[in-house]
This record gives structure tokens, sequence and C-alpha cells, in this order.
């Protein structure tokens, strides 16, 4: 992208006309329980605190400054504050209505020559630009790269790589919810900052996305914040369920964030004092409590998973490189966009069901396990399962044997 092509960005843009009315949640994967909770590993809990640079300016999420309220600490998910007025201002973006349009791309800007400097590796991966997407709905997971490329494609943004966890628990719940969080790689800073101004809170096959920087944390606002938490151990919720139970009991509530930690716990944030209030007072589906001074919204930076990411690059060298094939590449250097497909909508919100019953074989294999296990235990010798298919689930059952034999239930 040729910079001086562009004038100034203007010191403050206003907020959106109106806020987006989102689609009805629809989650014909979170009603299949196949995959229990309990066959999901816990995520060990991360308090500790780390200092980050401190800054007096915060941006909200319409990108308008406002008098800093997190306690001194960097909470901008826009571009840094003394780079915000050097950024170039896009062709056909309407400032006073708060419209941005990507000017296009030439073959130039394809191979970027800036690094980042807050990348902490020397490799060719700081000079792109990631973001950090979460609530991203995929019905499909092999389509998944596919459906990342053509949203933001759809947006005037060329994605070139994303990264993904794989191998932890959350990427269980994932797999079997078909909602996704990323990073995704940019190859401009600028591209960045229309990716988080045109996309955050935007809604994609029915669910609100989340867009912050994918190298800069981003905190919540305690003072209009809550943590939330589910009730019913045997649910997992998205974060579009709490959204739309809030929006059910306090229609007039504004909320700027919603963020899950893991399959427990997540974090809300309003664009008003008085609607977290209003909210508080009248959810009842989940269970909410104050939050931490600084609670971060990105579940992951880059720093956080560098050694993974740089194993990922090193076993495809050429991932970074442009490529000449890709159709959205193509498309967006011809001044063309794809047109996203619309996936349809019940009529009515769906509540995500308990369980189903247990399967009689799968019980009647349990409590025969658990009688060997307890006849092991007995002898005092170690109970060792025959299956490696079951291993996990063995392994928890030994578990809740040893507890009921500490608590003396079995003599």
């Amino acid at each position: 992208m040729n910079n001086s092509t562009y004038s100034h960005f203007s010191e403050e843009l206003s907020s959106r006309a109106s806020e987006q009315q989102h689609s009805t949640m629809y989650e014909p994967d979170f009603t299949n329980f196949q995959l229990s909770e309990m066959g999901i590993k816990q995520e060990p809990a991360d308090d500790d605190e780390s200092e980050h640079n401190k800054t007096d300016v915060y941006y909200d999420e319409d990108g308008r400054r406002v008098q800093d309220t997190n306690y001194g600490n960097g909470n901008s998910h826009q571009v840094p504050a003394e780079k915000r007025n050097n950024l170039p201002a896009p062709r056909g973006s309407n400032p006073r209505k708060g419209l941005l349009v990507h000017p296009g791309y030439k073959w130039e800007d394809m191979n970027p020559i800036v690094r980042d400097p807050l990348c902490s590796t020397d490799s060719d991966l700081a000079y792109f630009w990631p973001v950090y997407v979460s609530n991203f709905r995929c019905a499909n997971r092999n389509d998944e790269l596919d459906s990342v490329r053509e949203y933001f494609a759809s947006k005037g943004l060329h994605v070139r790589w994303w990264f993904r966890q794989k191998g932890r628990y959350f990427y269980e719940f994932q797999r079997v919810s078909g909602i996704y969080d990323m990073l995704v790689y940019f190859v401009s800073e600028y591209d960045t900052y229309l990716a988080i101004r045109m996309c955050h809170r935007d809604s994609y096959n029915g669910y609100t996305l989340n867009v912050f920087p994918g190298r800069v944390p981003v905190y919540f606002e305690p003072l209009r914040s809550v943590e939330i938490m589910k009730k019913a151990k045997d649910m997992v919720y998205s974060e579009q369920f709490y959204e739309n139970h809030v929006k059910s009991v306090v229609p007039q509530a504004t909320i700027t964030s919603v963020v899950k930690f893991d399959t427990k716990r997540g974090a809300m944030e309003f664009k008003r004092r008085s609607d977290m209030t209003s909210a508080v007072e009248k959810v009842n589906q989940f269970r909410c409590k104050p939050i931490r001074v600084q609670q971060q919204k990105q579940r992951f930076l880059e720093d956080d998973l560098l050694g993974e990411i740089e194993l990922q690059l090193a076993s495809n060298a050429n991932v970074l490189q442009p490529n000449p094939n890709d159709r959205y590449l193509r498309m967006l250097l011809k001044g063309n966009r794809p047109c996203l497909k619309i996936v349809p909508q019940p009529s009515s919100t769906v509540i995500p069901r308990k369980k189903q019953p247990m399967d009689p074989m799968l019980r009647q294999w349990l409590k025969r396990q658990e009688r060997r296990i307890v006849k092991s235990l007995v002898q005092g010798s170690e109970p060792i399962c025959n299956n490696n298919r079951n291993k996990k689930r063995f392994k928890r059952l030994v578990r809740k044997v040893q507890n009921r034999f500490a608590r003396g239930e079995i003599v």
C-alpha cells in the first residue's frame, strides 16, 4: 500500500450511526454434547499480573478518545496514540459518518518491508501484523481457513496467514461447537487498524465477532465490566448465548465486548455502568461477579504462543509468501470482493440442552472398571487401563475412586 496517496486521519472519528442488530443465535453443534465437559481438560488459573507500558490515552470500542480509566495501563485496542495521527485515511472513507473503505492493493503491497517493533522474533513474521479474532463461527472446520479469508476479503482485507491453537483443551470445545479463536495476519499495520474498526462487533453467521490486536494486550474496563460464570455444570455456552440472554432481559443495554476465557468463565463489558448494573440484577442463566482490575480480553497473544508459531512456520517455509493462485488475492488486486454466503437463522433462540442420558453399555463398562479399580487399590497395586481409547476416562475414574477411599466411603 502506497501511503503517499492518502491524507491523514482526523483526530477524532465519530462513533457508528447505530449499533448493529445481530442475528438470532443458532447453535446446532453446541447442543451436541457427545463430547461432555468432562472430556475437556481444565485450563489452569492464571493469576500472574504482568507489567505493561503505561499510557495516558484510551480509545473506546468505537475509536473515540476518552479519559483513561484503566489505572494507567495501556488499554487501546486501536493503533498506539503516537502513531494514530500518522495513519493515512483511505479513499472513499467518510470520517464524519464513521465509514471506512479499504483503498485496494497493488502487487508490491504483498511484500511488506516495514517490521513491527512489537514483534519478539527476528524472523519474517515481524513483517506481518496480527489481530486476535474470537467467536468466529464455521460449521465445517475443513473450511475454516477459507471462511476466514473470505470474510476479511469481503471487507477488502487480504489475509496472509493465520494461526490457531491445536491439541489443547479449548480446541476440543471449539472443534465440537464450530466456534473458533485465532491470530489472523495482515500485510500492514493499516490493515489491522481497519480490521479492528470494521470487523469488531460485526455479525458473521449469527455470531458477534471480537477483533483485537494480536501483539498488544487489551483490558476490560473494571467499572463497567463483570466476570460471567455458567450455572449448570453439564452445559457449555458460547459468547453469543451470554449476550443474547442479556439482550432478552435488558433490551436497552449496549454491550461492547463478550469474551470467554475457558469453558466455564468469561467476561462482559458494557458501554455504560448503568447497563451493567441492570444486567447483573436481571440475568438468571449465569452468575456475575466483579472483574479483576487487569483482565485481558484476548485469550492469548502472539508472544504467548511464539514457540508454537515458529515451529509451524518452520514446517512450511513458504506460507508467508504471496500466492499468485490465491483467488481472494486476485479478486482484491482487481478491486473486487467476494459475496459472503448467508447462513439461514432460526426464528427463535436455541438454548443449549443438557447432556443426553448415558449409554447403557457405557454405564456397564464404567461399573466394571470401577470394580477393577477398587480391587486393585485394595490389593495395593496400580489400576491399569486395558483400552487406550478410554485411558483419559479411566484415569478420571481412578481419581474418583481414590477420593472415595480418602473420604472413607469405601473400606
